[in-house]
């Protein structure tokens, strides 16, 4: 759903996160470009992809996001429910996961 707000358009992807700021708008909504919130790329809102309401784009869905997604419901459901994961956002992740990684 494209929604106006103060005169800027914005997406609504997801009931647990606030709209997202257009890049580009189109009259077909699939062909609208947006800027991934999970990894910051430039995508189309036909392509992206939600997992328990957290939106991702090819660019980091499958790499990252579901996996995550996925493992937090099962290994620490109060961090999948708080979503602290998904707003530090892909990079920020990667790099927690390969400093954990290294000091084990």
């Amino acid at each position: 759903m494209i929604l106006e707000i103060n005169g800027k358009l914005y997406a609504n992807l997801s009931i647990m996160e606030p709209p997202i700021p257009l890049e580009s708008y189109h009259p077909d909504t699939m062909e609208c470009t947006l800027k991934c919130p999970y990894c910051g790329e430039i995508t189309k809102i036909g392509t992206t992809r939600m997992i328990s309401g957290y939106v991702g784009c090819d660019n980091c869905y499958f790499q990252d996001l579901q996996p995550r997604v996925l493992r937090l419901q099962e290994t620490d459901y109060q961090e999948y429910m708080k979503g602290t994961f998904y707003r530090n956002g892909l990079t920020k992740n990667l790099e927690e996961d390969k400093n954990h990684d290294t000091n084990k």
